[in-house]
């Protein structure tokens, strides 16, 4: 479980290092507005709703909130979380970290960052299952998804049929086929259904990753379907 927990975080903190230096790019507006601008806000991409699996083993989560203005840990003031049994808040260059763990609520988040009085409430919600249709060659794996977002297959699939559909207030925002050395297949989708031949045949592995988005709760989950390497 430790180990599990490391490779989040490590994987967390890529992806913020990532998104900080895309936000401070010099050729980006954002940047040129998070460098100069006297005003600072939260970053209105970050996720104020968060979840937790109860079929991941996972005990720890962590989010990113960025605050826009702000480029130092050190200028990041009271920084507090309404109730820490739900989440707790530390400070970074530019972001707040917020770790939760399997107890939903909500909590105000505040602080005080170069004399702006910042205040947001985060919402940590138990996973519920997007899907209404998960099938992979005609073969029905919603319920693998009940409990957790992540879902392990053994077997290779060769031109067959992933057919989704999520349920009413979701979107399938786009579907990454990941499968060896082959080119990546990134579908766009922006619809509650997909339909297209899907391949997993690499014998090192092959994973479809799904991001689905529930505007109205402000949940964004991240589904996988893994074959192992063999």
């Amino acid at each position: 479980m430790k180990k599990t927990i490391v490779r989040q975080f490590a994987m967390l903190m890529a992806a913020v290092c990532l998104l900080l230096a895309v936000w401070a790019a010099p050729g980006s507006a954002e940047g040129v507005q998070a460098a100069t601008s006297k005003t600072v806000y939260w970053n209105p991409n970050s996720s104020f709703t968060a979840t937790w699996k109860p079929g991941d083993s996972v005990n720890e989560y962590y989010s990113v909130i960025s605050i826009m203005g702000c480029t130092s840990k050190d200028q990041i003031k009271d920084l507090k979380s309404s109730d820490k049994k739900i989440a707790t808040v530390t400070a970074h260059d530019g972001f707040i970290m917020v770790k939760y763990g399997d107890k939903s609520g909500t909590v105000t988040i505040s602080c005080r960052c170069r004399k702006v009085e910042l205040s947001h409430k985060f919402k940590v919600r138990k996973y519920k299952n997007p899907f209404i249709r998960f099938k992979l060659a005609g073969k029905g794996m919603k319920n693998k998804f009940e409990k957790n977002s992540q879902y392990t297959v053994t077997r290779k699939y060769y031109e067959n049929i992933l057919n989704l559909k999520v349920a009413k207030g979701w979107k399938i925002l786009n579907v990454v086929v990941e499968n060896g050395n082959a080119k990546k297949k990134d579908y766009k989708v922006n619809s509650r259904t997909f339909r297209k031949k899907v391949n997993m045949t690499s014998k090192k592995g092959a994973t479809i990753t799904i991001t689905v988005q529930n505007a109205d709760k402000g949940i964004t989950e991240t589904i996988k379907l893994v074959k192992k390497a063999s």
